[in-house]
């Protein structure tokens, strides 16, 4: 994943900021559709480096 992120920023030009927001939504969206909506609710996403 590192090596994705890190051609991502360097050779296409792809903020690092910009893939952190896309890595989050579609986070968000994939436990919407698990779950329901997460709005109003208190979520804990634990994560590992890089």
């Amino acid at each position: 994943m590192q090596a994705l992120d890190r051609t991502s920023i360097e050779e296409i030009g792809i903020p690092g900021i910009v893939l952190m927001e896309n890595a989050g939504r579609g986070t968000v969206d994939a436990m919407e559709q698990e779950y329901g909506t997460v709005q109003r609710k208190t979520v804990c996403i634990f994560i590992g480096p890089g």
